[in-house]
């Protein structure tokens, strides 16, 4: 790619055939940048107006043979506004040979290739290309100092600088201004062409030209036949560079209907001011100093001086050639009086009374402006006696403005240099401060190489040591690992714990349940046992009274068999009520096995547990003999039965006891473990820290 570049910027351009082979200047050594500012203020050589133009300095062949001739000499005839590299200059030259051309172009070095290259062209081919030139001037600006009214026949445009910023506007070349300039140079018929590949460039123009009333649009049907609207698109560097890259060239040449035609009516043709070429803003001056202010004051002084003495010398010829004029008029007015007294002796006495009335008519006359003329000179008198005062007056006014300047300049200039004498006195203790800042820090320095030095055995000791810490770090934190798996055993243990105790003291809770509605039945069986004996007490009082009338066999079978009966009944009590509590040990049985089988650890709750159930069983055993013994038994089973739930209940209450200990134990050394655990965690974290402490350093 950049050899392609090069080989582009190397190659010769041309237009037309036989001349690509011509070895013109190469661009590479004419390189300049692509924009320049038409505001800056630049040395160009400017003729003051078209007639000191020397055009046969451009065209000398074309001139010399007109003066041969004895013709007047040509004309430009079209002008190429920014010509860059003469790629339309010499194509218009060569396809218009009757024409002259003239590319103008603002770079100095563009245009001193566009002069080389027209140069060679004319050694190559004589007689050819003499009609081409270039001038390096600005055109916005000194267009007009070059070419006369209603001269040109074209005017080219193509690819303008755009000035895309807002601000840099006033600097394009199309212009309402300009294009006032520019139809005042052409001739009535004069055509304007412009192309650009920039969309909103190409609306500018557009919209410029279209509001101008000195211009109108050309139609697209003669835009095929033009010659010069070809070489828009082949006899252009920046066209050729379009079709090389293959872009925007379609879009571009869409923009050559903005070539337009100059309307015919030359009564409306008005020249315009330039607008806003001056805008610029000029550089701001540095302050300037006390002597380069007297100086500049001293030339002011001296030019109001000698703008004086110019005024004072214009009044004062105008004076002298006042009293010329008197002079003669009095030296006519002798000589008339002479006149008239020879005319007087030779003549007629009437003749020469005439004479001598019209003698004095013509000496009161003039004795009347001689009066007006010393009136006017006792007035200018008078005037340059005030405009004297006044000078004076503006004199002592400006040497005071001067004087007030001088000083509030030396004001200014005394703070200033007071000002930097503080700024100084600061720095130099800035300064100061600085050095002893810099000696402590060399100080601290040197102890801190010193520490550092320290620092570094100490870090190679800590080194040894965090390397033991991490050894030690590793076997706390496998110790760690597995008292932590520890714990978790033992709380899942404690977990297991508690929810058995909580299932037991539910089923605790049943068993006193369960108790409580044994003794509420027991006493509704006393109550009942009560009542009998009551009412067997009452039958028996009946029976004894019934005795004394019936016969005593009769009397003991009868009291025999109600006893039976009696104990029949108390028996069939007892077995209900035994049946019951046998429903109740199989539930309290089941519990216990439940509460068995559930606390594994530790094995005296179970053996407690299962005496518990023996000593029960045996209980149960026995009073199951008892009861089978018949009525005299039941109390005593009642009374052990009370007796075995008040020690079941004890023990249970012991069990209880006994599960919380061991929970509360559990608990403690769950704590312990965790304690011991955060303990150990700090330790790990200050290890850490030092580890990285240690790294750091």
């Amino acid at each position: 790619m950049a050899r392609t570049k090069r080989k582009n910027q190397q190659r010769d351009g041309g237009v037309g055939d036989g001349i690509d082979e011509v070895k013109l200047p190469k661009k590479a050594k004419y390189r300049q940048r692509a924009h320049s500012n038409p505001l800056v203020d630049a040395h160009f050589d400017i003729p003051l107006n078209p007639d000191h133009m020397n055009w046969q300095q451009e065209f000398p062949e074309l001139y010399a043979e007109a003066v041969a001739r004895g013709t007047p000499p040509p004309q430009v005839d079209f002008v190429d506004v920014g010509c860059g590299f003469g790629g339309l200059t010499v194509g218009l030259a060569q396809a218009y040979p009757d024409k002259l051309v003239c590319g103008m172009e603002i770079r100095q070095k563009v245009s001193e290739y566009v002069k080389e290259r027209v140069l060679a062209l004319r050694k190559k081919e004589p007689g050819k290309f003499r009609n081409a030139t270039c001038i390096r001037t600005n055109t916005m600006k000194h267009i007009t100092n070059y070419f006369k009214k209603g001269s040109l026949e074209k005017m080219f445009f193509l690819f303008p600088d755009p000035h895309f910023k807002e601000k840099n506007h006033r600097r394009r070349i199309i212009q309402r201004t300009l294009l006032a300039e520019y139809a005042y140079l052409m001739k009535p018929g004069g055509i304007l062409y412009t192309i650009t590949d920039v969309e909103d460039l190409g609306v500018w123009m557009r919209e410029k030209l279209e509001a101008h009333p000195l211009f109108e649009k050309v139609p697209e049907a003669e835009l095929e036949g033009d010659e010069a609207a070809r070489l828009l698109e082949e006899g252009t560097e920046e066209g050729q560079k379009e079709y090389q890259v293959e872009k925007w060239i379609h879009s571009s040449l869409t923009e050559r209907d903005g070539r337009l035609k100059m309307v015919n009516d030359e009564n409306i043709l008005q020249t315009e001011e330039h607008e806003g070429r001056n805008n610029h803003s000029e550089p701001q001056c540095p302050p300037l100093s006390e002597a380069m202010i007297e100086t500049e004051v001293k030339a002011k002084l001296h030019a109001a001086e000698q703008a004086f003495e110019r005024r004072l010398g214009v009044m004062e010829t105008k004076l002298s050639q006042d009293l010329i004029e008197e002079r003669s008029l009095r030296e006519a007015a002798e000589k008339s009086l002479r006149e008239g007294k020879e005319l007087q002796e030779k003549h007629v006495a009437e003749a020469a009374e005439e004479k001598q009335n019209a003698v004095s008519a013509a000496v009161q006359e003039l004795e009347q402006k001689l009066e007006k003329e010393q009136m006017l000179n006792i007035k200018l008198k008078k005037q340059i006696e005030s405009m004297k005062t006044a000078w004076e007056a503006e004199k002592e006014a400006f040497e005071a403005e001067v004087d007030q300047e001088v000083l509030s300049a030396k004001t200014e200039a005394d703070t200033l240099l007071a000002s930097e004498r503080a700024t100084v006195q600061r720095l130099r203790g800035e300064a100061a401060v600085l050095k002893q800042r810099y000696e402590d820090q060399l100080v601290t320095a040197k102890f801190a190489e010193s520490n550092a030095q320290q620092l570094s055995q100490q870090g190679k000791k800590l080194r040894t040591q965090v390397e033991g810490l991490v050894k030690d770090l590793a076997g706390v934190k496998s110790e760690l690992a597995a008292r932590e798996s520890a714990f978790e055993d033992k709380e899942s243990m404690v977990r297991e714990l508690t929810d058995r105790e909580r299932a037991l003291e539910m089923k605790c809770v049943a068993l006193v349940d369960a108790r409580e509605a044994a003794n509420k039945q027991t006493a509704e069986e006393k109550s009942k046992a009560s009542n009998l004996a009551q009412q067997v007490e009452s039958l028996r009082g009946e029976y004894k009274s019934a005795q004394k009338t019936l016969k005593a066999a009769e009397l003991a079978a009868s009291s025999r068999k109600q006893r039976e009966l009696a104990a029949r009944k108390e028996t069939a009590a007892q077995k209900e009520i035994v049946e019951r509590l046998k429903r109740k040990l199989k539930t309290i049985s089941g519990a216990i096995a439940e509460a068995g089988a559930l606390i594994q650890q530790p094995a005296e709750l179970k053996n407690a547990v299962v005496n518990l159930y023996h000593t029960y069983a045996t209980d149960l055993h026995c009073s199951d003999q008892e009861n089978s013994c018949g009525e005299e038994s039941a109390a005593t089973e009642k009374r052990d039965h009370q007796q075995v739930v008040e020690s079941l209940k004890a023990r249970i209450h012991r069990l209880q006891r006994q599960i919380q200990n061991q929970r509360d134990s559990n608990l403690a050394e769950a704590r312990r473990a965790v304690s011991e655990n955060g303990f150990l965690m700090k330790e790990i974290e200050v290890l850490e820290q030092k580890l990285e402490k240690c790294q750091k350093e």
